[in-house]
């Protein structure tokens, strides 16, 4: 993907600059609503609505000293200030949020990870490590490139996103994951849909979004079953989430987090990527 002609992406480009130059041969993803703006809006010039210039990285690390050591190095390279209080964020030339998010050795049998040393926050990191594999290479300006994560992975993140804080932010990951399947199809997919999932294009009651939302979970599906040995945990707990969403008489949490014009819609996207994360069984 290149959006190296952005220049609104300057500031990204800058801060992709020196987190390299800061700690050299780090693996980090960039994730959260700003991979999300770049993945529709940058790419693809879809409408979003709530635009942000806050950063999310998502560092790779095999325990919290590695962690500790990494965080460090990004604030000895005097560009980034600590956040008080708050061992998770730091700023980037004093008005850029970043937020580190780390994952990998330092994760719980149950996928999460436990800020030292009380533990809290306790936050999912579920689908981190395979959205490091599959991220997509992404051309800034200035020559400096970035992986960000895909959008069927960032899909799996959203969903994880969703049940972890949902009764701290809602309505936030719902709208995301909205936005995703409703406009997955004009993301660089109706070429391949015609050419690799036609039975979604001939099928009697064929509707744009709903077969974007089958593809998306065909993709997300096989994306994860492509992955290592950890990921068919990674796939059952997506498959879970959004069945328990379609499987209730009314709308479920995650439906009910979206306005209630647009529930109906938002329950048959649901229920379409469902069927493709099940590969349309």
């Amino acid at each position: 993907m290149d959006l190296s002609a952005r220049t609104e992406l300057d500031y990204l480009a800058r801060i992709v600059e020196v987190v390299n130059e800061a700690v050299p041969g780090a693996e980090w993803i960039l994730v959260g609503a700003l991979a999300r703006d770049l993945l529709l809006h940058y790419a693809h010039g879809i409408a979003i609505s709530r635009a942000t210039t806050d950063v999310d990285l998502a560092i790779a690390v095999r325990s919290w000293e590695h962690f500790s050591t990494t965080r460090q190095a990004l604030l000895d390279s005097g560009r980034f200030e600590s956040v008080r209080g708050v061992e998770h964020q730091v700023t980037f030339d004093r008005d850029i949020k970043i937020d580190l998010v780390p994952f990998g050795g330092i994760e719980r049998s149950d996928g999460t990870i436990a800020w030292p040393p009380g533990g809290h926050p306790s936050m999912t990191v579920t689908g981190f490590s395979e959205a490091l594999r599959t991220a997509n290479q992404v051309a800034l300006p200035h020559g400096q490139r970035v992986a960000v994560v895909c959008l069927p992975m960032l899909l799996l993140l959203k969903l994880m996103a969703w049940q972890d804080r949902r009764h701290r932010r809602p309505g936030v990951d719902a709208e995301d994951i909205m936005l995703i399947l409703r406009n997955y199809t004009d993301c660089g997919n109706l070429e391949r849909m015609a050419a690799q999932h036609a039975d979604l294009m001939e099928r009697a009651d064929f509707d744009y979004e709903l077969a974007g939302s089958i593809l998306a979970g065909r993709d997300l599906a096989g994306l994860l079953a492509e992955a290592e040995e950890d990921s068919p945990s990674a796939l059952e707990l997506a498959r879970e989430i959004v069945r328990l969403q379609i499987q209730s008489e009314g709308p479920g949490p995650l439906v009910g987090d979206v306005r209630a014009t647009d529930m109906d819609n938002f329950r048959k996207l649901l229920e379409a990527f469902s069927n493709g994360l099940s590969l349309d069984e």
